[in-house]
Parts: structure tokens; C-alpha cells; sequence
């Protein structure tokens, strides 16, 4: 029996068959029996939604407006009910002690816990997503929230700015400002995740142009920085030529949002 309790939210929208796989890996933790919230941010077919969560009693279904996942996250932090909130997506499958040594952490140590993300490295697009996420993680001091753990009470007092109307960017000013509230980020490298993000070509692009169009909103892209893309597109060839290629890509896509954000 644990000491504390959790909770993991979870947003939504349109991934019927991923969130089930993402709840089996959560019914099957061990160390931790957290409670779950999914958050439905819009989707098209909510009874899907509704057979996917009716597959785990107990889940609590929460159901907003089209708002974007920084919202989605609001809406199932104001309804958790755990010592500890843990952020995961639907497209991430959790192991079987990710609940229990992440959320630990957070609640003995009073941090933002982050865990270690693994991925398919045979999908060049996947690869390339996750260099770029990796790089900024490292260079600005983030953790992507589909991996994270941090006292309830502190993630309340620090919501999610609702600005972020698409995915992208939120998770950097968020972690940003807890750490200015106090709240450092540590790193749990026993805490394992699996990301299985479906990514085509289009899907890519689209990704990348959301994050230009997060920068936008938040600090900008600054010229004094060409020596950081350098070092992020050297670490993708490093990788292999196409996901060089595709990191080149993701950099033009990127610029693309940014302006066009900049220009409403």
C-alpha cells in the first residue's frame, strides 16, 4: 500500500484504439494503483471514446469543447483526486512500474519528475520528432508532458496556459514557469514510457508547423540561436541521412508556422 495516492490524465480526441492501449498499460501497473482521468477534447465520435473507457471500470470521462490538450489538461487537473497528478497522452503506452517510480518522486522529492521516453527507432519520421523534442528538451529545460509526474496541489496553482489551442509549446512555458515558482524538474530514468505516434509525411509537417506557431506565442525564434539548429540537424544525421533530411524539414516547417502566426 502506498503512502500517497495518483492520479493520470489523459487527453484525448479521436484515437479510439490508442487510448485502449494506453489504459490496459495503466490497469496493469504495479507498485501503484492510480486513479484515471480521460479528458475528451472534442472528438468526432464520442461513443467510441465511450466503449474505449468502458473497457476499465472506474475510469473518470471527462468531456470539453474542441480546446486544444493544454486545456484538456486543465479540465482533468480541476477534477484529479491524487496526491500526485501524472500527464500522459494517448498514444504512449506506460510500463508496468511507470505510475509508481515516477509519482514517488514527485511526491517524496516535491518536483516536476520526468521519465525516459523510448520510441520506434526503425520509423524515420518518429526518430526525427523525437531528436528535435529531445534537443529542445536539453536546451530549454522542459519535460514533454506525456511523461511527467508533480504534486497535484502544485500543478493547480500552475495551470496550463489556454492560449495553446493545439498541441505544441504548451508543455515548454509550463515547465518554465514552475521551475520559476520553485518546482525543479528532475529526471527519472526508471520510469519508462513507449510513444507510438502515427506520423505520415503530412502529419509531420502539420506538427511542426503547430510548434512555429507555439513559438510564436511564447519566446520567439531568435537568429542569436543558428549555432543551436546547427548542433539539432548535426544530431539528426548523426541519426542517418533521412532523418537528417527530415530534421531539415521539421526546422523549414517550423519557420513556416512561426510566420505565419506572426502575421495575424
Amino acid at each position: 500500500m502506498s503512502d500517497f495516492t495518483a492520479s493520470v490524465v489523459i487527453p484525448t480526441r479521436d484515437r479510439p484504439d490508442r487510448l485502449a492501449r494506453c489504459l490496459t498499460a495503466l490497469r496493469e501497473q504495479r507498485g501503484i494503483v492510480p486513479e484515471v482521468v480521460v479528458v475528451d477534447d472534442g472528438s468526432s465520435d464520442r461513443g467510441a471514446v465511450e466503449r474505449a473507457a468502458a473497457l476499465f471500470p472506474g475510469i473518470r470521462l471527462v468531456r470539453i469543447e474542441r480546446s486544444g490538450p493544454a486545456a484538456a489538461r486543465n479540465a482533468g487537473l480541476q477534477v484529479a483526486s491524487g496526491d500526485v497528478v501524472l500527464l500522459t497522452d494517448d498514444d504512449c503506452v506506460p510500463s508496468p512500474r511507470w505510475a509508481e517510480t515516477l509519482a514517488r518522486t514527485a511526491w517524496e522529492a516535491g518536483v516536476l519528475a520526468a521519465g525516459r521516453t523510448v520510441y520506434d527507432e526503425r520509423l524515420p519520421l518518429v526518430v526525427a520528432s523525437e531528436t528535435i523534442v529531445a534537443h529542445a528538451e536539453r536546451r530549454a529545460g522542459f519535460a514533454a508532458t506525456r511523461n511527467v509526474a508533480v504534486p497535484l496541489a502544485v500543478a493547480r496553482a500552475n495551470l496550463f496556459d489556454e492560449r495553446f489551442a493545439e498541441a505544441g509549446g504548451e508543455d515548454r512555458e509550463w515547465c518554465r514557469r514552475l521551475r520559476r515558482s520553485g518546482t525543479p524538474l528532475v529526471r527519472v530514468e526508471r520510469a519508462i514510457l513507449r510513444h507510438e505516434p502515427e506520423l505520415d509525411l503530412a502529419g509531420f509537417w502539420r506538427l511542426f508547423t503547430r510548434y512555429g506557431r507555439a513559438a510564436g506565442l511564447d519566446d520567439g525564434l531568435s537568429p542569436g540561436r543558428l549555432r543551436d539548429y546547427r548542433a539539432l540537424v548535426a544530431s539528426g544525421f548523426r541519426r542517418g541521412a533521412r532523418v537528417g533530411a527530415l530534421v531539415l524539414l521539421a526546422q523549414a516547417a517550423t519557420l513556416v508556422g512561426y510566420v505565419r502566426h506572426r502575421s495575424l
